[in-house]
């Protein structure tokens, strides 16, 4: 599957697309290799 490197999602879906997984901010973050202040720009506070 080709997967775009720049694939435009809002603060609303990434949160639902995590409850619909059952992870937590901090289990994507910790997953994914993000530094917490780049995850944070997306949606402070969540």
């Amino acid at each position: 599957m080709n997967i775009p490197q720049n694939l435009p999602i809002t603060p609303l879906q990434s949160k639902a697309a995590r409850y619909q997984l059952g992870l937590t901010q901090a289990n994507v973050i910790q997953d994914s290799g993000l530094r917490v202040t780049s995850s944070k720009a997306l949606k402070p506070g969540d």
